[in-house]
């Protein structure tokens, strides 16, 4: 490593080196002696990372430098990822976070529901006659201003906002919709039909303009592809969501028959269709979609 020079390629973290030979080869010649006596590869610190879920565990279990530093700069170098958003979603960072909350407060997550915290905000929106935070006008308007910054206003008009949840469109809606687009085939997404209760809509993901046509398209885990999962296998587990993919299939199954009953046909396409079988997926979607009512 001596005979490096700027420009080079580092033998030990694969970057080149740009500043300071005397210093990088320094601190990767110790990252290199670390990694030796610990049997360890790059690839094998970043799997003991995701197991042990945080840089201070993985200083922990190989002792090698008294400075957290050293780690953390280490995980730089080999290109390893590390971020608090990255720890949250280990296994054990999320069972310790569990534990801890279940010792604090008597449940899985703060806000869990029937959780004070959880009682707390619902007592507070009810006083200010919302039944939940986002039919607040403010929580409305940065919703309008977040879809708009991220899709612009031409994505805004196409696809008849506002919608639910996180994202304007899942990745397997979008391929739906762009097969639809691209065979001038015209729709709208989440068409809204009155549940009985006369209160709550059913929503379903596209619609065939001028149709009673209706398309559901199902991600294999939220909605429990039957060629995946059991009805006894468990959804969102150790969350306040956690239930068997039976109860899933029971509710998508009152939601498909609802939609029947006010005379609407429904197509399902699963996300794995969409992977496995795209041509035939799609050729099926648009024989539903040009085929008469």
């Amino acid at each position: 490593m001596d005979a490096l020079k700027l420009g080079d390629t580092c033998l030990v973290c694969g970057t080149r080196i740009m500043h300071c030979i005397k210093r990088h080869t320094a601190f990767c010649t110790k990252v290199r002696m670390f990694l030796n006596k610990y049997d360890l590869s790059a690839e094998r610190l970043a799997f003991a990372y995701q197991e042990l879920g945080s840089v201070l565990a993985v200083q922990q279990k190989y002792p090698f430098d008294d400075k957290f530093s050293f780690y953390y700069l280490m995980f730089e170098k080999l290109s390893i990822k590390v971020s608090v958003k990255e720890a949250a979603n280990h296994a054990a960072v999320k069972e310790k976070h569990f534990k801890t909350n279940l010792s604090r407060t008597g449940f899985v997550s703060p806000f869990s529901a029937g959780s004070p915290a959880f009682v707390k905000i619902r007592a507070k929106l009810a006083a200010e006659g919302f039944s939940n935070v986002f039919q607040k006008p403010d929580v409305k308007l940065k919703s309008v201003q977040t879809l708009l910054s991220r899709y612009g206003e031409e994505a805004w008009r196409k696809f008849d906002y506002p919608i639910r949840g996180r994202s304007v469109l899942s990745s397997v809606s979008k391929k739906v919709c762009e097969i639809l687009s691209q065979n001038s085939i015209p729709f709208h997404i989440e068409k809204k039909i009155l549940k009985p209760n006369g209160v709550a809509f059913y929503s379903y993901d596209i619609i065939i303009d001028n149709t009673t046509k209706l398309i559901e398209v199902n991600g294999d885990y939220w909605h429990g592809n039957p060629q995946l999962y059991t009805e006894k296998d468990l959804f969102m587990r150790g969350s306040s969501r956690e239930c068997a993919m039976g109860d899933i299939w029971t509710k998508d199954k009152k939601k498909l028959d609802y939609a029947s009953e006010k005379v609407y046909s429904v197509l399902v396409v699963w996300e794995q269709e969409l992977k496995i079988t795209f041509e035939a997926t799609k050729e099926r979607i648009l024989a539903y979609a040009r085929s008469k009512d």
